[in-house]
């Protein structure tokens, strides 16, 4: 009977060979072709959008125009959604290509191009327009970086976006190669990589029809399936194995229509249920989160799916902003649009390569939530300072035009930056604040819950319940694998007090090769496999009553800096409850030596008493 597998098999022998002969022609070329795409991009402009730009038209595929540039161009009457059937008196066939309208509107001569579209109802106009770059330098004015400075950013940060993941790729396949998951991964990363952005515009201009589009498919096959079996390879749940079948016949499905069917056809539907397979994939790792017991496993998919959520998210809006592009019809939004296009589309990438990278590599695996709290605090910046910059200055320019006309615009922009600049500082605060309530729970209720529970036990609590509690919270906070408390200081000799998932003999060998550093609150040592963290216990009036010693995280690595900082800022309360307590039973005992010491002179001086008080016998 044929049993269905639980797991990907672990490549090794033959299979790790064929999948090594595959990997490293694919990676050279990936490789080659996004250092190649700084070129073939700028030549890809010059024959493909210049023609248009220079002249403020737009094209959206075909004949169709875009949504005009400069304001000069929609002044000759030119409007979205309208199709070029002349240049310069020459006409064009109906099916012209967006290639071909280029090349005429490239060779049309002189400074000034006749054109002739075609709108709704067979509506025909004659347009003459101006060749120069001033339509784009009123385009993009209102992004305070022009259009130059656009496509920097935009080629700059794809560029970056793309070297992340080939060096992922390649870190996953030289560390991990013999793990399905990985070298899943490493190829997907390497697949979408080859079929888009600088690499796209290499192949598209040198190789074979096709090409980027099968590279692509199944790169985000490889991606689907990865992460449908993440992060230990299993089909759990059972379902997912029949997803992966789905995905794998997806891919060939995919490939077949590249090189069978012609470039117009509609990939609509396959698109689709390319996208659904990815959600499929995530809503398993979800499922798997759930489920999954090991602590390592939970950190691994907490890694992926922020990369998932962010790279997703962000994907999604730029999915959402390309699709409204043809039906915008103000410059300003359309420019806006853009810069955000440019910054977001790199930014998923690398986001979701990364997050699955630290995953699978398990380095930080515990610095997840600090992570998370901070991008989402910098997205909602970013996105409240930049509609804040947006909104004002199109209010001010508009309210501006009266009086002062067209250079209402450059005090419009400067204001905007100004009313932005100065909610910087109460917006970080409050999105700060939100964030590391929302990601970073354990941390705010250590820094919250602990100084006040402290202060209450000083009053009634031993010292042992005081140092458990203490212990209790940060080894709950920061995940440290073990925690000790040595007593003593001014003067007075350090000693184990209190330790937990370690035996007090360890620590007393730990502390006779140990010496105290000058530090005032923590006290540092990545290297020591032990105790790599020390708080010192001092506060003002009560000196240094002890240290609380950390052991390391459970993948090893050192405790992040909002940890170090959370550390930092209980040590003055449970300094002093330790003070206090130590004080409070130095006095009870005190105390209580006197009141034995007064009851034995009672109970002498009583039976004192009665021995006199026996008539003596004569």
């Amino acid at each position: 009977m044929l049993s269905l597998p639980r797991a990907l098999p672990q490549l090794s022998g033959t299979w790790l060979t064929a999948f090594r002969i595959l990997w490293w022609p694919l990676f050279v070329l990936t490789l080659a072709a996004t250092v190649a795409g700084l070129h073939y991009e700028r030549v890809s402009y010059d024959q493909r959008v210049q023609p248009f730009a220079e002249l403020g038209l737009r094209s959206w595929g075909g004949n169709s125009l875009g949504t005009p540039l400069g304001g000069e161009s929609r002044a000759a009457g030119i409007r979205a959604g309208r199709r070029v059937v002349a240049v310069a008196g020459r006409p064009l066939p109906a099916d012209a290509s967006r290639e071909l309208l280029a090349a005429r509107l490239r060779e049309a001569p002189g400074p000034v191009v006749a054109i002739t579209t075609r709108g709704p109802g067979d509506d025909i106009r004659q347009h003459r327009l101006r060749r120069g770059p001033h339509h784009l330098d009123l385009a993009f004015r209102g992004i305070g970086v022009g259009f130059k400075g656009l496509l920097s950013i935009e080629r700059g940060l794809g560029f970056a976006a793309n070297l992340i993941a080939i060096l992922a790729a390649l870190l996953l396949f030289r560390r991990r190669a013999r793990d399905p998951v990985a070298a899943l991964l490493s190829f997907a990363f390497l697949g979408v990589t080859a079929g888009s952005g600088q690499a796209f515009s290499t192949l598209a201009e040198l190789g074979p029809r096709g090409i980027t589009d099968i590279l692509r498919i199944a790169g985000f096959g490889a991606l689907a399936v990865g992460i449908l079996t993440f992060p230990s390879g299993r089909f759990e749940p059972r379902w997912t194995l029949w997803a992966a079948f789905l995905t794998a016949s997806w891919v060939v499905v995919g490939i077949l229509l590249v090189a069978l069917l012609p470039q117009q056809t509609s990939w609509t539907a396959f698109n689709l249920l390319g996208v659904a397979l990815i959600v499929s994939s995530v809503a398993a790792l979800a499922l798997r989160y759930r489920r999954v017991e090991s602590e390592i496993e939970r950190q691994q998919i907490r890694w992926a799916a922020f990369g998932f959520t962010v790279g997703g998210l962000l994907g999604s809006a730029v999915g959402v902003i390309e699709e409204v592009y043809p039906s915008i019809d103000d410059e300003f939004l359309y420019a806006w649009l853009r810069l955000l296009d440019a910054v977001i589309a790199p930014t998923a990438w690398a986001l979701l390569a990364l997050g699955l990278l630290v995953s699978l590599l398990r380095y930080r695996l515990y610095d997840a939530d600090a992570v998370i709290s901070r991008s989402a605090a910098y997205a909602f910046l970013t996105l409240l300072l930049g509609a804040a910059f947006a909104g004002s200055e199109k209010i001010i320019e508009v309210l501006g035009e009266e009086m002062f006309g067209e250079s209402s615009r450059a005090l419009a922009a400067g204001l905007g930056a100004a009313v932005a600049a100065t909610l910087v500082a109460p917006l970080h605060n409050r999105v700060h604040r939100w964030t590391e309530r929302r990601f970073q729970r354990g941390l705010v209720q250590l820094r919250r819950r602990l100084p006040t529970t402290v202060g209450d036990m000083r009053e009634f609590a031993s010292l042992d319940d005081l140092l458990s509690t203490v212990a209790d919270e940060v080894e709950k906070a920061l995940r440290a694998t073990r925690v000790a408390v040595l007593i003593g200081g001014s003067g007075e000799p350090l000693s184990p007090a209190f330790a937990r998932h370690v035996a007090t003999g360890d620590v007393e060998a730990w502390q006779a090769a140990w010496q105290p550093g000058d530090a005032e609150t923590l006290d540092c040592d990545r290297g020591d496999p032990m105790f790599p963290a020390r708080l010192r216990l001092r506060a003002d009036g009560a000196g240094t009553v002890g240290w609380l010693l950390l052991g390391p995280r459970p993948d090893g690595s050192f405790f992040g800096k909002d940890e170090r900082e959370a550390l930092a800022e209980i040590a003055d309360p449970v300094t002093r409850a330790v003070h206090i307590v130590r004080q409070r039973a130095s006095l009870n005992a005190s105390l209580f030596g006197r009141i034995h010491s007064i009851e034995s002179e009672v109970a002498a001086l009583v039976k004192t008493l009665a021995s006199l008080a026996r008539p003596s016998r004569i």
